[in-house]
């Protein structure tokens, strides 16, 4: 009986230490694919908020490294086959928006967000791309299942005057 806390204690522990990039101290941001639109979700333990900001996939970018103008639901696919991955949509939203972006994740990391509990259990548990290690997973569930719902913001930049509509370059 004593050795189950025990075995929990140290597995928690050991996670706890595998951290990459969230300390619990400064704000980290995430940009997460979602498939039409890239979802940048910001997590500040200070504020004890989580803020996201929908990115229209229809947006017309130009691609880190060079590699060209395209949409911004593209960029995913473009990384992957460039084999730079997630990376290369997380360094194209920075230099397009400004938002310092560099850990990246696929459509399942948006259960940080959502608040539901299986969204949240799939985000951290399920096998899908993504720069985060465990340690990171498991430290921003917690910290997510502390934030209540009057702090979640989310912002759609269709809605605001940050990007325009326009043809775009492939008609």
């Amino acid at each position: 009986v004593i050795f189950i806390p025990l075995i929990f204690l140290l597995v928690f522990l050991f996670f706890r230490r595998e951290t990459k990039f969230w300390n619990g101290n400064d704000k980290v941001s995430i940009a997460i694919n979602e498939g039409s639109d890239v979802l940048v979700a910001t997590f500040d333990p200070k504020g004890s908020s989580i803020s996201e900001i929908v990115i229209s996939g229809d947006t017309q970018v130009e691609v880190a490294r060079s590699l060209g103008t395209f949409q911004l639901k593209s960029v995913w696919q473009l990384g992957v086959q460039e084999r730079a991955g997630g990376s290369l949509l997380a360094k194209t939203v920075t230099k397009n928006f400004d938002f310092p972006v560099y850990i990246w994740a696929d459509s399942q990391a948006s259960g940080f967000t959502r608040g539901s509990t299986s969204s949240l259990l799939a985000a951290v548990f399920s096998p899908y791309s993504t720069n985060l290690g465990m340690g990171d997973k498991i430290r921003l569930a917690l910290f997510t299942l502390g934030v209540k719902n009057l702090n979640k913001v989310e912002i759609d930049l269709r809605d605001t005057g940050f990007v325009k509509k326009a043809k775009l370059i492939d008609g």
